[in-house]
């Protein structure tokens, strides 16, 4: 893992929808990401 998600996101005992929150946040960077994919996409960049 990368330092910063290493420090920052490693947290295993925050549960949100009984999942860890490594996982929900990592979730939550990726669906951002293909939004800015789509984003150009349709810009046409």
């Amino acid at each position: 893992m990368p330092p910063v998600s290493h420090t920052l996101l490693n947290r295993i005992e925050p549960r949100v929808f009984d999942l860890p929150f490594l996982y929900v946040a990592l979730f939550g960077v990726y669906v951002a990401l293909i939004g800015v994919l789509i984003w150009a996409y349709r810009r046409g960049v």
